[in-house]
């Protein structure tokens, strides 16, 4: 076993020639000379050496290999400028000290190494402000050697970030952020820039070095000046309370955000009720309602178990209109004369005025109570004490510290003492290496936008950091591998039988991480504060499974337009290549209506390819439209956002999730769509953009199926497992649950995203005009009790996509009066071009006849099934 020998807390390994352990003693005789040195126990620790497993060699040589292909070339073009990194990597961060931290990089090659836990002793920090997500982001940045920051757009990436940075520089520590772009880190270096520290800026101790000309600028403009302010600066204002006063304030906040989010969930559903409910009014026609005493006092759940009670049972009795009249409060003798579907159709009625009064109740009160908290100010003062606590400290830092100029040959030779003087170095990641001295260990890197790092170039940042924290998001734009590339490093993978979590091929860097630690610490940032809440409403559903909490508040007030709109070309192919001037056309028409609520400066015009971005720039002429790739896009945000599809056809780069991810989430208030109606039938990403601005726009045609109301459902499924469960039918309620589970099972396990389950649907309720029914099928498709056991629907409009039948013994029974029902409801289904499927209790391959009619059923959509 190799070990790494301290005398006298120095590292004088490299001068032993040998040593030996005698009576508790250490013996040690030094190269070049003669006398053996003997030292006491107090005096000398053995530390023992692990070096990269063979595997691990495996995975670094692999990466090697890879930078030698993919990496930008020397001036002489023979060279892979990042392969020649790789070789300076020194050997002392490709291997472990028992006691001792590790190198990010070997943590990561070696499978059998786990992330380390690290001890934080002193406040948060959050001077720049804060919120639930990142108040734990912080925190798993300052207790892990690992921590990824999920960040999707506009829930305060970089303000983390920001926090981060403050918490490390009280903690002394030094940080390098890096990023793919130059952009990524101006941003950040920016902001700090803004941000007054005692008589200069934060921004005073930081380098923006890497590539050879922000070397040579920092060089040239060293803010010495700005530092001997710094250095010069004394406060008066050192609280030693403020530290116990910054933990209780972090701690009351937990409760404010908690409510602040609670709020803004609320308000979520309300919106989606409110649109399901005004969805209902007009597809329904409600002419009867019951009456009901106090709307207040009603209990949603009570109201839908009543309604399941009423269609369960043969007729409504005497003691249950006596019970919903007097004791619940609902409609009177003369309602429940009424036919069964009207009375049921008044109670979901009802359910919906209720559903939305409470909530409105609910967000009343909360707002009040969060009122009252804000009155504490209890996050001003957070980030006021923050700030303070960070000023203190640094100034007694830098009170001590003699400012030096340094020359670019400093960065390398005397790189301590450089990072001692600015400990936060800003660099892209495939520089960083060679920003300073390779031998360089920082304690921090900050990667940001690491989905857009490639492997090799975000493993060899890993060799420069102790500690990493990478910050990204797999739903937008991803690192873009060359289809010339992809064969040589397919014959890479085959030859070094490279474990799927380091594949260059399938993995991002941020991917990569999350695929190598299964425990690593991970934080999605949810709160959103950038798009219209119809905006980000898309993006939120289809693409971040409804994580996302939308604090942006809905701004139509402030201009008459939609906050999402659709625009159609007329029929036919109209793109030549990638230009398509009928595209052009339309927006143009479209300009005007935009420019009397928006200035030209803050809109914006997105499309997919670069010959039709060039058409667009000179139809507009001088205008200060911003007219763009998605890519170049990323990481700008502008009030309004057109979006040109140009292509006449769905095509994989043009529905790519990532890029309508990003064009969608640079509009701040309004997001308008042009494209051709060819996408509107089509199962695709953009048709389901489609779909969801048609729906909230109340656009969908009303044809002859009916949409779903999928909140009102899921409520209604609840209540009658609820009524089943105290009733005989205890069968019955086993086969629902099993399977309603099961078919759940299949959506979530076989990608089924965007499409949703609702349970025991009265066939009336898909059905919209009778006229294809005779006369036996239209009376049996009329009762309100003739149900479909489930039907699958689109998340987006609604509309169903494939009915589902569970069928008993009973079905099989020529004989029995159940089988001739459903051959009825089968005709009546046919009729309306429904999908059908129908399952055996007792059959057997069910599992594959779900997966194949799911495939089918989402192939094409029509609002006429």
């Amino acid at each position: 076993m190799e070990h790494k020998i301290i005398l006298k807390n120095q590292d004088k390994t490299k001068d032993i020639e040998s040593y030996e352990l005698v009576n508790g003693n250490l013996q040690v005789k030094f190269k070049n000379q003669g006398k053996i040195y003997s030292y006491t126990k107090e005096n000398f620790r053995l530390l023992e050496i692990e070096r990269l497993s063979l595997g691990a060699q495996n995975t670094l040589e692999y990466f090697r290999q890879i930078a030698l292909k993919v990496g930008l070339k020397s001036d002489d073009g023979e060279k892979s400028l990042l392969s020649n990194e790789y070789e300076k990597i020194p050997s002392s961060k490709l291997e472990c000290t028992n006691g001792e931290s590790q190198n990010a990089l070997f943590t990561y090659l070696d499978t059998n190494s786990k992330i380390a836990a690290l001890h934080n002793d002193k406040p948060l920090l959050f001077p720049f402000g804060s919120n639930l997500s990142q108040f734990e982001a912080v925190k798993n940045a300052l207790t892990s050697q690992i921590s990824i920051i999920e960040g999707p757009p506009g829930t305060g990436k970089t303000q983390t970030i920001l926090n981060i940075i403050a918490n490390l520089l009280y903690r002394d520590r030094v940080i390098a952020v890096v990023s793919n772009n130059n952009s990524a880190i101006q941003n950040v270096l920016e902001k700090l820039a803004s941000f007054e520290l005692a008589n200069t800026h934060l921004d005073c101790i930081c380098a923006l070095l890497g590539k050879k000309e922000n070397k040579e600028n920092f060089i040239a403009n060293q803010p010495t000046k700005e530092l001997e302010k710094l250095h010069q600066t004394t406060l008066d204002y050192a609280n030693s309370n403020d530290k116990s006063h910054i933990d209780v304030l972090n701690q009351n906040l937990q409760q404010f955000f908690i409510l602040q989010n609670s709020i803004a969930q609320d308000n979520a559903l309300l919106s989606k009720l409110e649109m399901e409910f005004a969805h209902f009014k007009k597809q329904e026609k409600i002419s009867i309602l019951p009456k009901v005493k106090n709307l207040s006092k009603l209990n949603t759940q009570a109201l839908l178990y009543d309604k399941t009670q009423i269609l369960e049972s043969r007729k409504i009795s005497f003691w249950l209109k006596l019970k919903l009249i007097f004791f619940r409060g609902i409609g009177d003798f003369r309602f429940y004369k009424n036919a069964l579907f009207e009375i049921i159709k008044g109670f979901e009625y009802v359910y919906y005025e209720c559903a939305i009064s409470q909530l409105k109740d609910k967000i009343h009160n909360d707002k009040k109570s969060l009122d009252t908290l804000q009155k504490q100010d209890i996050l001003t003062t957070l980030k006021t004490l923050s700030k303070k606590e960070l000023e203190s400290h640094l100034v007694e830092r830098y009170s001590n510290l003699k400012i030096a100029e340094f020359s670019q040959n400093d960065l390398f030779a005397k790189y301590n003492d450089f990072i001692t003087q600015y400990p936060v170095i800003f660099s892209t990641t495939h520089s960083i290496s060679n920003a300073l001295n390779p031998k360089l260990e920082f304690d921090y890197l900050i990667c940001d936008e690491a989905s857009q790092v490639d492997l090799a170039t975000g493993a060899l940042a890993l060799s420069m950091a102790k500690n990493i924290i990478i910050v990204g998001d797999t739903k937008q734009l991803p690192n873009v591998i060359t289809e010339a590339i992809k064969p040589q490093i397919q014959a890479l993978n085959t030859h070094y039988k490279i474990s799927p979590c380091y594949d260059y091929l399938a993995h991002c860097f941020l991917s990569s991480i999350c695929a190598r630690f299964d425990n690593v610490p991970k934080v999605l940032l949810r709160e959103h504060y950038r798009c219209h809440p119809k905006i980000i409403e898309f993006c939120n559903q289809k693409f971040y499974d409804n994580k996302l909490i939308i604090l942006s508040e809905d701004s139509r007030n402030s201009t008459q337009m939609e906050a999402i709109y659709l625009q159609f070309t007329s029929q036919g192919n109209h793109a030549r290549g990638r230009h398509n001037q009928r595209e052009i056309d339309e927006i143009l028409s479209l300009l005007p209506s935009v420019q009397k609520h928006i200035s030209d400066e803050q809109i914006g015009i997105i499309t997919p390819y670069n010959e039709q971005k060039q058409a667009l720039q000179n139809a507009l002429g001088d205008s200060k439209i911003q007219v763009d790739t998605v890519h170049k896009f990323q990481g700008r945000e502008k009030d309004a956002i057109i979006i040109s599809v140009v292509n006449n056809e769905i095509s994989d780069f043009v529905d790519n999730p990532q890029i309508l991810n990003v064009a969608i989430t640079r509009a701040k208030k309004h997001l308008i769509l042009v494209v051709s109606p060819n996408f509107e039938r089509t199962n695709s990403h953009i048709g389901d953009l489609i779909k969801y601005i048609q729906y909230n726009n109340f656009a969908i045609k009303q044809g002859s199926v009916k949409s779903i109301f999928d909140l009102l459902y899921k409520q209604n499924y609840e209540a009658r497992q609820k009524y089943l469960k105290n009733k005989r039918k205890i069968s019955v309620y086993d086969s629902e649950n099993i399977a309603f589970v099961f078919l759940t099972d299949m959506l979530q396990k076989y990608g089924f995203a965007n499409l949703s389950l609702a349970c025991h649907i009265p066939l009336l309720r898909v059905i919209g005009d009778m006229s294809r029914l005779d006369e036996r099928e239209r009376k049996y498709a009329q009762n309100p009790r003739t149900h479909i056991d489930f039907v699958v629907y689109h998340k987006m409009d609604k509309k169903p996509r494939l009915t589902i039948e569970i069928d008993g013994y009973a079905f099989h029974n020529a004989k029995n009066a159940q089988s001739k029902r459903d051959e009825l409801k089968n005709a009546i289904l046919a009729k309306y071009d429904f999908t059908l499927l129908r399952l055996s209790t007792i059959g057997s391959g069910e599992e594959e006849r779900v997966i194949n009619a799911l495939h089918n059923c989402i192939k094409t959509s029509s609002d006429e099934m």
